[in-house]
């Protein structure tokens, strides 16, 4: 799901491909103590930072998509599920 969605925002401005390079995916938490899944993506010049989290209606929440679907898929989580993605400038890398 990431993937597929730096490809479309990166490649916007120039349809080269995106370069085959690991994508290093760390977990951080927010003020409430969520913890979202986030990785920067990098091409060229261009930097983001990309956050995501999963949601459930009886509060679970998930970093990435492969934790939320193998729980939902042992049924242990019930939803409705509510997908966060975020993209966003990274403003550790400005100069």
């Amino acid at each position: 799901m990431v993937a597929i969605f730096l490809a479309t925002v990166l490649s916007t401005q120039d349809p080269a491909p995106l370069p085959a390079k690991p994508v290093e995916t760390v977990v951080t938490a927010d003020a409430q103590g969520a913890r979202w899944g986030e990785a920067i993506a990098t091409r060229d010049d261009d930097v983001l930072r990309v956050q995501e989290i999963i949601q459930s209606a009886d509060g679970q929440a998930w970093s990435d998509v492969a934790a939320w679907y193998w729980q939902a898929s042992l049924g242990h989580a019930s939803g409705p599920y509510l997908s966060i993605l975020v993209a966003s400038a990274d403003p550790s890398r400005d100069g």
